[in-house]
């Protein structure tokens, strides 16, 4: 009962209150009511402003009443507003936004050109009342009409407004608005309507003017269905398409930051992986791969540059690209053929996908200038955490006290303090600028169009001796000759200079630098050089990573050409041919000199230089027939094309030494000088066709073909391959039973069917032997150069064939303010091409068979969804791609195990990953851990892995056996033995899935971009940490050494430090470096402001826009090294990927950047 009566008296206090404030509100309007009948006029007196009139106040509306402006001030200042309804019933505002002004100076500019007056009284009153009449004649009055600009219908509630004004007015039934009160000058003049295109027009008001008309006819806005897309040789509607296509346009591009295209690519589009393999270094290498992992062997999306198909350096020396070459703000668009029935027509280059980028083109009318500058730094925001150098020099004497364990360095014997404690990290990273400049030129007649570009960009990287500088130079034309008569063209030049003084030649500076002892000095001019080594005597001993980088000057100088030049001759009304010629060229050139100084031990370096060039030269020509038809409900396109491509890469290498100081030419070299050099060549020549058909644009059906003959297959016994594909595709939101919904304004589905090859893995010559003049017989007592048989033939190979079924939706809900697509994939690779397996002691390198086959399925996701809400613009989008790779066949011997083996990886990384039926492609294998043994009683009743057969248990066994403190690897197989079959799949390199995520806002004149990235479920094996808790070298350790076991410390998972590492604690690949490699990046958020126009005109511009952005701003992992984005180790391939050895870790970079537009 008494809550009842607490519930019935604060029902009656808010009744009360109510009652209150009804009446209080009644007495102020009554109050407004007498006030503004009152006939008061000012003229004649004097106007004192009272001083409620200096108030500070704020307001900030886009189309709204003045009713609720009124409001609003009368919230914010000691006011009351009096008027008659009937006065302000019609009066808007349109845009208006003044922040902490006087409430004297918010009234003149809502009122400048109003047709109401105000008259502030004492008491805190303002009287609003209309203009006298004789202030209305001497203004303008605008009118007009607002229309659809198809159909001719008239638009009511289309917005009207006077930019830089509160005029503005909303057209009525019959698509007619009026605007009053415009004074002489210079006005533009916006209409908007929703679903529609806004438009501007400049107008001119003279003096004594009284009417002037403007009409507007709007354009509708693009649906998504309606958008066009860039396909194999020609364009479509994305509402026609049947295939699996993303698109990337120019504003994400350019928003990602981005300094190579791949990159802009990553967590963009659904089932497309990004992987940045060269980590934060400048200019680095990046995997892409496209629904999965495809084959063993390497395998890139082919990538199109208006029209002209790029294929990567075969064998590459660089292990660069030319899409490194490109200038990402040249790029209009990229859209990705993700599956066959949109790919097959590229056959047999296209199994990993094919990449259409289009750059940018001119449009007709006055020319267009964009000028765009950034500037910003960027540094490593985390290290690792090692020993300085007292640690050091303690774990050192420890390392080596026992018995067996090799002789202490002499500096390391008196137990002194070390004189040196080096930050190796410190002295290796530092801020690094970046800065990036891009003109655009663009304009046109009735007849042409052009646009030029020009770029520069120039980043240093984090790591001394890092560095990347571009310069790109694009031009695009078109012309019409007349109606049936197109002409053009373009091209992208590109001059990039690497420097790679940090990696390059296995030099690997982060992991010397982790490695490097922290009591040896970085500088020391006892050396020749004036660089500090270690002096030990075990050989064991990292490198100074910055006396590598200055005293060796590694550096790439690469050129790119891409153009293409076409005529396009419509006839007959339905029928295009088009001829395009394309050229791929490419040139590099690599020294690495190497200055004469001392290192480790005192060893003498003689100078050296090395010198390598590259040269790709890859012309194209293209013959296309296009016949285009409609007839009734039928529209159909038939295409025939004819390609052929020719590709010569030359190699030349030089090497010399004991060359004069700072000479680099191999001339100057007087010893061992030597000369090497190759030439490839391949062709491919292709004929290929295309049926797309559709029925009342309700039911679509595309049919690709391809027919490739490559030279890689001469005297095969199957040198043709035909890559067929189908897909159809039903649009049910334009049955008429959909036609009545409000809600779903696209609804497709489809569902195709392909086949597409891989080449890129045959060598050029693999159907026939092989010859080499490396051999040498002995002829007379004497050996004599000659000819050998080097590879073994097989004329029974073929490229690999994948084999793609797709099935997708695409929704738009509210006129395609919410849009999903979602597909199933499964990719079938067989054929797979791999060495056979032969006898060593055949003496010749094994011909490749075509023997195994790879799986890969999966759902993508991509949803998107945009809203106007005043002056908020909102659009939001994400993708999400699931990934399941399974290797189902490996060929005649389904039970062969691949490992990768590697020359530059034979530092107990080697053996990590494998390849076999059953599993994923490059898992993650070795032996399962099981803690530390304890004591010998532990030791002895475990399986053998290395204990003393006699059962010793003295520091001397200890030494030489396995012991307390060693890992305890699991018998999984119970046989009492630890050996080869106790290693089992210890993780997993390849993600569950992939995503990214998009948010776009802006609010008035401020933009704001926020691009997140990142993998769920992958595993990444910590060789860095394997280094780290090294514990058998003279190597710097990480600081979990510190807590490595003793018999004083026995609660850790740290095992002991032993110089022989008798039980292979180290060696030994197991799941103590396997770790969770999940993480979400925050990848790049940007914050800009665009100037008001007026402002922008003072300054003879046409856009002015400032901002700022932030790249790689924060990372969420559980991983414990420096990157989670790791790529392949060595290989290049799947095979061994996932594997950190200390990868350059991305920095994180601050930009501050302008737009300008004339």
């Amino acid at each position: 009962m008494k809550k009842k009566g607490q519930y019935r008296n604060i029902t009656l206090l808010l009744v009360c209150i109510g009652l209150f404030l009804q009446a209080g509100a009644v007495a102020q309007e009554n109050r407004r009511h007498l006030l503004a009948e009152t006939n008061i006029s000012d003229s004649g007196h004097e106007i004192v402003l009272p001083a409620f009139m200096s108030e500070q106040v704020s307001i900030s509306v886009r189309d709204a009443d003045l009713k609720e402006v009124l409001d609003s001030l009368e919230k914010q200042a000691s006011v009351s507003f009096s008027y008659l309804e009937h006065v302000i019933s019609e009066q808007k505002i349109h845009s208006v936004s003044l922040e902490d002004v006087s409430l004297g100076e918010v009234l003149s500019t809502l009122f400048k050109h109003s047709s109401l007056d105000y008259i502030p009284l004492t008491g805190g009153y303002i009287i609003l009342k209309e203009k006298v009449a004789e202030d209305a004649r001497l203004q303008t009055v605008l009118t007009g009409t607002v229309t659809d600009s198809e159909t001719g219908e008239v638009l009511p509630g289309a917005n009207v407004s006077v930019d830089g004004t509160t005029m503005g007015a909303s057209s009525d039934e019959e698509g007619r608005y009026t605007i009053t009160g415009l004074e002489p000058g210079d006005y533009t003049v916006r209409a908007t309507f929703i679903g529609y295109q806004a438009s501007t027009r400049e107008i001119t008001i003279a003096e004594g003017q009284e009417t002037l008309a403007i009409d507007f006819a709007l354009q509708p806005a693009a649906m998504a269905m309606d958008e066009m897309v860039v396909v194999g040789y020609g364009t479509q509607t994305r509402g026609s398409i049947t295939g699996s296509v993303s698109s990337i346009q120019a504003d994400d591009i350019n928003v990602s930051g981005q300094s190579s295209i791949e990159q802009s690519l990553q967590g963009r589009v659904s089932g497309v992986q990004v992987v940045q393999t060269g980590g934060g270094k400048p200019g680095g290498g990046i995997s892409v791969n496209v629904r999965g992992i495809g084959t063993i062997n390497s395998e890139s999306p082919l990538y199109v540059i208006d029209g002209v198909p790029i294929q990567e350096d075969p064998g590459s020396q660089l292990g660069t690209g030319v899409l490194n070459s490109l200038n990402p703000s040249d790029i209009e668009s990229i859209d990705i053929l993700k599956d066959a029935s949109a790919a097959a027509i590229y056959g047999s280059r296209a199994s990993g996908g094919v990449v259409l980028i289009t750059t940018k083109r001119g449009s007709s009318g006055p020319v267009q200038v964009n000028f765009e500058a950034s500037y910003g730094s960027q540094a490593q925001t985390e290290s690792y955490d090692v020993l300085n150098a007292d640690q050091y020099a303690d774990y050192i004497r420890d390392l080596r006290s026992g018995p067996n364990s090799g002789d202490l360095p002499a500096n390391f014997e008196n137990g002194e303090r070390p004189p040196h404690n080096t930050d190796w990290q410190e002295e290796l990273f530092r801020a690094a600028p970046l800065q990036n400049y891009n003109l655009d030129i663009s304009g046109g007649g009735e007849n042409s169009t052009y646009s030029v570009g020009l770029g520069y960009f120039d980043e240093e990287g984090t790591m001394v001796g890092s560095e990347f500088q571009r310069y790109t130079v694009r031009g695009n034309y078109q012309f019409s000759m007349n109606d049936n008569i197109d002409f053009g063209g373009s091209v992208l030049l590109s001059k990039s200079d690497i420097g790679q003084n940090d990696e390059s030649g296995g030099r690997r500076s982060l992991e010397h630098a982790m490695k490097q002892a922290p009591t040896v000095p970085v500088y020391d001019d006892s050396f020749l050089g004036g660089f500090g080594w270690p002096v030990t005597a075990d050989g064991q001993d990292a490198s100074n990573p910055i006396a590598t980088a200055h005293l060796v000057d590694d550096t790439i100088e690469r050129y790119s050409v891409v153009s293409s030049v076409y005529g396009e001759v419509t006839f007959l009304n339905n029928f295009t041919y088009k001829l395009q010629a394309g050229l791929d060229f490419r040139y590099s050139d690599q020294i690495v000199y190497n200055d004469v100084y001392e290192n480790t031990r005192r060893l003498t370096v003689r100078s050296s230089l090395d010198r390598t060039r590259n040269q790709n030269i890859n012309p194209l020509v293209e013959q296309t027939l296009t016949y285009e038809n409609t007839i009734g409900e039928h529209d159909f396109s038939v295409l025939a094309g004819f390609s052929a491509q020719s590709f010569t890469f030359d190699f030349v290498n030089g090497s010399g030494v004991d060359l004069p100081p700072n000479v680099q030419s191999l001339g100057a070299a007087s010893a061992q000088l030597s000369v090497d050099s190759e030439t490839q060549e391949n062709t491919l020549r292709s004929l290929f066709g295309r049926v797309t058909y559709s029925y009342d644009n309700k039911y679509l059906l595309t049919a690709n073909i391809r027919r490739d003959e490559s030279s890689k297959l001469f005297n095969s016994t199957d040198p043709v391959g035909i890559f067929p594909s189908v897909s159809v595709g039903w649009r049910v939101s334009e049955e008429p039973f959909m036609a009545d919904s409000d809600v779903i304004s696209n609804l497709k589905i489809r569902a195709g069917y392909g086949e597409l090859g891989n080449q890129s893995v045959l060598s050029n010559y693999p159907t026939i032997v092989n010859l080499s003049t490396n051999y040498y017989y002995v002829f007379g007592g004497e050996n004599t150069q000659g000819i050998g048989q080097q590879d073994m033939a097989n004329r029974d190979i073929s490229w690999e064939t994948s084999v793609q079924t797709d099935i997708g939706l695409e929704l738009g809900l509210y006129d395609d303010l919410l849009t999903l697509d979602m597909d199933y994939y499964n990719r079938r690779t067989e054929d797979l091409l791999w060495p056979a397996q032969v006898p060593a002691s055949v003496g010749l390198n094994a011909p490749f068979i075509n023997a195994g086959t790879v799986e890969n399925s999966g759902i993508e996701f991509s949803l998107a969804y945009q809203q106007t809400f005043g002056d908020l613009n909102l659009n939001l989008s994400g993708n999400f791609t699931t990934i399941n790779n399974e290797v189902t066949s490996l060929g005649p011997n389904d039970d062969l195990e691949i490992i990768p083996e590697d020359a530059d990886v034979s530092d107990d990384l080697q053996d990590v990953s494998i390849t076999r039926v059953g599993e994923p492609v490059g898992q993650f294998y070795g032996y399962v851990t099981d803690g530390l043994f304890q004591d010998w009683d532990e030791v002895y009743n475990h399986a053998t892995q290395n204990q003393d057969p006699d059962g010793g248990r003295s520091e001397v066994t200890a030494s030489e056996y396995t012991a307390p403190g060693d890992i305890r690897f699991k018998d999984l197989n119970g046989d009492g033995v630890l050996n080869e079959e106790d290693k089992t799949i210890i993780g997993n390199p390849i993600p569950d899935f992939t995503y990214g995520f998009t948010a776009d806002l802006s609010y008035k004149n401020v933009d704001f971009n926020l691009f997140l990235q990142g993998n769920y479920g992958n595993d990444i094996y910590n060789g860095a940490t394997k280094w780290l808790q090294d514990l058998r070298q003279n190597f710097n350790q990480g600081t979990a050494a510190l807590d490595r076991w003793t018999p004083d410390n026995r609660s850790t998972d740290i095992p002991r430090a032993n110089p022989n590492d008798p039980n292979s604690n180290i060696s030994w690949s197991s799941d103590r470096y396997v770790e969770d490699g999940s993480y979400l990046r925050i990848k790049a958020l940007t914050i800009g402001y665009t100037f008001n126009q007026p402002f922008v005109n003072r300054i003879g511009a046409s856009r002015f826009r400032l901002y700022a952005k932030a790249r790689n701003l924060l990372t969420f992992t559980g991983y414990s090294g420096l990157e989670p984005e790791i790529g392949s180790l060595s290989t290049g391939t799947a095979r061994d990927a996932g594997i950190d050895r200390f990868v350059y870790p991305q920095p994180r970079a601050f930009l501050l950047g302008v737009q300008l537009g004339f």
